[in-house]
């Protein structure tokens, strides 16, 4: 079953969903396990649909053995977010009082004058640990994300072109994929599995050279 970047998808009964924004894989199993679909019923967001909720492809399109409503109920938002962590907080400075007169002796150096950042003063200094910053994805950790825009490379990293399309087998194992290159009349070549060594997000990597992939 050929899956196509840019594809219709439809529910029982015809209703168009959206379009094929992408495949879900695992990467270390080579299965892919949901379509990203975009537009149609659903909301600006990515929503992903299980692969085994198609029957069948065609030349329209993918068409699911589920009704519109209930692909758009059980689908789930494919998401991300940038997520701040607490910072650290500097202890607070130790002093010992001095014998006779004189004032306290600090034990470590004061802290910088300001509270940054709302202070006016140019010169003061950032905090010691700024804020770590981290995206957090709902994808699972060997998942990726193939679609539009996903390159095909060769082993000796050449870019061989734009993925269109994969081959789907049995449990969603991907049995090959589909690449498209030329600006206007666009060539398509076609790779088995077994030329495949590895997925990564927005990229296929290749056993090939660029010369044995072109031949």
């Amino acid at each position: 079953m050929q899956v196509e970047f840019g594809a219709s998808i439809y529910g029982e009964g015809g209703k168009r969903l959206g379009t094929v924004n992408g495949l879900l894989v695992d990467a270390g199993t080579k299965r892919a396990t949901s379509i990203v679909v975009d537009e149609g019923l659903f909301d600006s967001a990515r929503h992903m649909i299980a692969v085994s909720a198609i029957a069948r492809s065609d030349q329209d399109g993918l068409h699911l053995e589920e009704s519109a409503a209930r692909a758009e109920t059980e689908s789930s938002a494919l998401d991300s977010e940038e997520v701040s962590f607490p910072q650290r907080v500097e202890p607070p400075t130790t002093f010992i009082p001095a014998a006779g007169v004189g004032g306290p002796l600090y034990a470590d150096a004061p802290p910088a004058p300001g509270d940054y950042p709302d202070s006016d003063s140019f010169f003061d200094v950032a905090p010691l640990d700024p804020p770590a910053v981290e995206v957090e994805s709902n994808l699972g950790e060997n998942e990726v994300v193939l679609g539009k825009g996903t390159r095909a490379l060769s082993s000796d990293h050449q870019n061989l072109g734009d993925v269109v399309a994969l081959e789907l087998g049995d449990m969603g194992l991907v049995e090959g994929i589909t690449v498209s290159e030329g600006l206007i009349f666009k060539e398509r070549s076609t790779f088995a599995s077994a030329d495949i060594d590895e997925f990564g997000t927005d990229v296929v990597h290749l056993r090939l050279t660029k010369a044995a992939a072109t031949r």
